[in-house]
């Protein structure tokens, strides 16, 4: 008989939220400066465990101050 491989449950991930710049809405008025916006990246094998796969379409939802990914 094998041996089942036990494995430890997933450790919750801490990630920060980056800062990336948006072009001002009227490009001929450079003078304005770039907006800034909050921004998240989202990498590495545990998505893969989780069954986000590359190509995987999903939804972004809010609920009671989380983000929610849900695939569809």
């Amino acid at each position: 008989m094998a041996k089942t491989k036990h494995r430890a449950p997933p450790r919750p991930k801490r990630i920060t939220v980056s800062t990336a710049f948006y072009p001002p809405v009227e490009p001929y008025r450079y003078s304005r400066p770039f907006q800034q916006v909050p921004y998240i990246r989202l990498k590495g094998h545990w998505l893969t465990r989780g069954g986000f796969v590359p190509g995987t379409k999903f939804d972004v939802r809010f609920v009671d101050g989380c983000i929610v990914l849900v695939p569809v």
